[in-house]
């Protein structure tokens, strides 16, 4: 079975219409006031998009070489990454870095939770100005995710780098 035939079936396409449907009955016009839900509706309409675009190649209505295709799975990948599906995301892109950022992401959201590292939370530094130092946090929320559900914040250690998730 290819990965395309995978993808593409026709329980996931309704599946995410249902998605679609439950989101704007459930919410209305409020549904995009956060731009973690607007990306959330963005992802599920990207992936749409592709999954069409990659059944008109299937089909032969629309031409693509290789390069191309591969850059319609990367799109297919963000889509799905904006939805906070990021295992699924990690297997399909054909790029590295995202592949590593998405695998990094979905570590931290199966172990959300729990800290990202052993680092402290704050770290004082010395200033000329104030003899007891200045702190300032040692993690930063870098991205904030909806999965339809729940909304995910990954935070980052400045220290070593590590990668957590909160959910809320």
């Amino acid at each position: 079975m290819t990965l395309f035939e995978q993808l593409f079936t026709p329980e996931r396409r309704a599946e995410n219409e249902r998605k679609q449907a439950a989101l704007r009955e459930k919410y209305g016009h409020k549904l995009e006031q956060n731009p973690a839900q607007a990306n959330y509706v963005y992802g599920l309409a990207r992936e749409q998009m592709v999954l069409d675009q990659l059944e008109a190649i299937r089909e032969g209505t629309l031409e693509a070489d290789d390069e191309r295709q591969q850059q319609l799975y990367t799109q297919l990948a963000e889509g799905l990454a904006l939805q906070g599906r990021f295992e699924e995301a990690a297997a399909i892109t054909f790029s590295a870095p995202h592949k590593e950022e998405y695998r990094r992401k979905a570590q931290a959201l199966s172990a959300a939770g729990v800290p990202a590292c052993t680092c402290p939370r704050e770290v004082t530094e010395a200033s000329p100005t104030d003899a007891k130092g200045t702190t300032r946090p040692a993690q930063v929320q870098f991205e904030e995710v909806w999965d339809g559900e729940r909304m995910v914040a990954f935070v980052r250690c400045l220290l070593c780098g590590g990668v957590g998730a909160e959910v809320s």
